[in-house]
């Protein structure tokens, strides 16, 4: 295994994403909004903001990773993430808390993708890229697990005193900031040659021509989106939703850490659940998903939301390991992190739109009716993708 050889890269970034689900601010972040005044449509529309501020500077930060170096985006991003925690702390008032939403969201295009390439061609320079999916899945199964007790810790803390969320949050942001300067750009693979995926104008644009060139690529990132989408909504509602639903507060920490359960089984069973479904699976996932949610419509209680919330981040924490080592497979080292920039951009599209629309349909309709109609809409996408998919055929 790679453990055995010299990969420093490898093991600083699964050190990275270790102390990253260590951080006590995200389980409680709705209800930190929620304490400041802001209302569900507010909350959407400050993720809406994030999610503009990431369209814009997602590729162009990408592009500034590959061509300038991987390791100074780290640098800035996680510098960032502090400055992003301190006004958070102080912010008082919506503008305030647009600001720090901001800077986070500029940080996250500085990180995202760029840990992703950096883990893949480390590992593609040793030719252990195969690995990937594997080193992922495990790295998942680590980071779920410690937040099991993250979530737990995570609600006393805000009942106890808010101000340790922030300080043990820019703690470990610190921690994270300092470990990532020991990464060397000369253990990463180095594409040689012209010949890539991607092609860029002198003004960075990327060509149209991937669009029709790269429909794997697109579809696979498209899938992603939807899932994550799906799942970072019912993560930032999940407090409330419990709440909501007669739940004490003490005890929403142990419900979410329960739910993490399903997630670590899938992931230690990855190899085989594949093997039985092989090709299938994303569908047979998706369906399933879109019926689960569906049943709000008519099922509107503690315990089956409880299962909701469960299967929904179990089904996203397996299939994005996989979504994210095929998409590597397609992508060049030279322009991997610009490539794996657009599949985030993607992210974002949906986040502009779907957030606010969250928001607003639960300030409107109430949580079930909001992902009922949700898990309808799509149904209604995946059988029309199917008949464009078999008529094509």
């Amino acid at each position: 295994m790679f453990f055995r050889e010299k990969l420093d890269n490898v093991k600083i970034i699964n050190f990275t994403r270790i102390m990253k689900s260590m951080i006590v601010l995200w389980p409680v972040i709705i209800l930190i909004y929620l304490s400041k005044g802001l209302s569900f449509f507010e909350v959407g529309i400050l993720n809406s903001i994030g999610s503009i501020v990431i369209a814009i500077m997602e590729v162009p930060l990408g592009v500034f990773a590959d061509r300038l170096g991987r390791r100074k985006n780290l640098v800035i991003g996680y510098f960032l993430n502090l400055i992003f925690i301190i006004i958070l702390c102080l912010g008082k008032t919506f503008t305030t808390i647009m600001i720090s939403e901001i800077i986070f969201s500029i940080a996250t295009c500085f990180i995202s993708g760029t840990d992703s390439s950096i883990l893949y061609d480390s590992l593609k320079k040793y030719g252990k890229e195969n690995e990937y999916s594997e080193i992922l899945s495990k790295n998942s199964s680590r980071t779920i697990f410690i937040s099991i007790f993250i979530s737990i810790i995570a609600t006393y803390l805000y009942q106890m005193n808010k101000h340790l969320i922030y300080i043990i949050s820019i703690a470990i942001y610190f921690i994270i900031f300092l470990s990532v300067f020991f990464i060397k750009e000369s253990d990463i693979y180095k594409e040689e040659g012209e010949d890539s995926l991607t092609e860029f104008s002198s003004f960075g644009i990327l060509k149209s021509s991937i669009f029709t060139k790269y429909k794997t690529f697109i579809f696979l990132s498209l899938f992603s989106s939807l899932m994550i989408l799906l799942a970072s909504n019912l993560d930032q509602f999940t407090s409330p939703i419990l709440i909501s639903h007669g739940l004490e507060l003490k005890y929403t920490g142990f419900i979410i850490a329960g739910s993490k359960v399903l997630s670590i089984i899938l992931l230690r069973n990855r190899e085989y659940i594949l093997n039985i479904f092989k090709e299938k699976t994303f569908m047979i996932i998706t369906l399933l998903t879109t019926a689960i949610l569906t049943l709000l419509l008519l099922i509107d209680g503690l315990y089956y939301w409880i299962i909701v919330i469960s299967v929904v981040a179990a089904f996203d924490d397996f299939v994005q390991p996989i979504i994210a080592e095929k998409i590597n497979a397609i992508i060049d080292s030279k322009n991997r992190t610009t490539m794996l920039s657009i599949s985030s951009l993607l992210d974002n599209a949906f986040f502009t739109i779907g957030d606010p629309a969250f928001g607003y349909g639960v300030d409107r309709l109430g949580y079930s009716k909001s992902y009922g109609i949700f898990g309808v809409v799509m149904f209604v996408g995946v059988i029309i993708c199917e008949r464009i998919r078999k008529n094509r055929s």
